[in-house]
C-alpha cells in the first residue's frame, strides 16, 4: 500500500525528528521574494535574499520562530508507523477567543489530500470563533485562493497577533 493512501497521523512536535524542516520551510517561505511575471509570462520568478538587511530579517524572525514553537509547538502529520516521513505541520493555536495559525506546511506531494484539514482540525478542536493568520507566505499571495481560504476558515491576515501570542 502506497504512504499516500494511509490517513494521516497527527503528533506532538519533537525537535530532533521536526526541527529542521519546521525552521527551514518556515524561514523559506517568508524569506523568499515572489515577483509577478508579466501578463503570459508564466510562473513567478523566486528571487533569493542576498542583502545583509535580508539576511538579518531571517535571523530575527528565526529568533520568534523559536519563540512561537515554544509557545505553539507545531503539531505533525505522518503515515502510520513512519514518524519520521512527515507529510506536513501546523502551528497555531487558540489564544481566548480567537483561532490563531502562525504557519502551516505540507510537502508539495502530499498536497490536496486532507492533511491540512487534519492539522487544523486538531489545532482548533471545536473552537469556532474568528481567527488570525500571522505570517505571509506566497500563498497569501496568491489572492484568489487566499480569499477562499479565509471565507472557508474564518480567517484574515493579521501579523499583530504574534504580539499577544507568545512572538
Amino acid at each position: 500500500m502506497s504512504l499516500l493512501a494511509l490517513a494521516p497521523v497527527i503528533r506532538p512536535y519533537d525537535p530532533e525528528i521536526d526541527e529542521a524542516l519546521v525552521m527551514d520551510s518556515w524561514c523559506k517561505a517568508i524569506t523568499l521574494k515572489w515577483v509577478k511575471p508579466r501578463a503570459g509570462a508564466g510562473k513567478p520568478i523566486k528571487i533569493r535574499p542576498f542583502t545583509n538587511a535580508q539576511r538579518q530579517h531571517k535571523e530575527v524572525h528565526r529568533g520568534m520562530i523559536e519563540l512561537l514553537i515554544n509557545r505553539f509547538p507545531p503539531l505533525i502529520a505522518h503515515p502510520k508507523g513512519y514518524p519520521d516521513q512527515i507529510y506536513g505541520y501546523a502551528c497555531g493555536g487558540v489564544v481566548g477567543p480567537i483561532r490563531v495559525l502562525h504557519m502551516a506546511y505540507t510537502r508539495f506531494p502530499f498536497r490536496k489530500k486532507g492533511i491540512m484539514a487534519a492539522l487544523l482540525q486538531e489545532i482548533w478542536r471545536e473552537h469556532q470563533g474568528p481567527g488570525f493568520f500571522t505570517y505571509e507566505t506566497r500563498l497569501k499571495r496568491n489572492n484568489d485562493l487566499w480569499a477562499h481560504l479565509c471565507k472557508k476558515h474564518n480567517v484574515a491576515w493579521n501579523p499583530y497577533v504574534v504580539a499577544f501570542s507568545g512572538g
